[in-house]
């Protein structure tokens, strides 16, 4: 878990989870801590290009399979 999420529009809910965020330094903390490692594993510039040229790649394998 990286954090907390909250329906749009719903500000009780925000201010609830602002308090939290706010008083738990400890979970705040490990909120970082695994969104900082989930932006390493997948986010890295090395992992974009890799997911950019697969995505190239597979548009342009379709095109060529679908030519006149």
């Amino acid at each position: 878990k990286q954090g907390l999420l909250v329906a749009l529009k719903n500000v009780h809910t925000l201010a609830e989870a602002i308090t939290t965020t706010i008083l738990h330094s400890e979970q705040r903390i490990a909120w970082g801590a695994a969104a900082r490692a989930r932006q390493m594993r997948h986010f890295t510039l090395r992992a974009m290009l890799q997911k950019t040229a697969a995505l190239y790649n597979a548009v342009f394998q379709n095109n060529e399979t679908h030519s006149i």
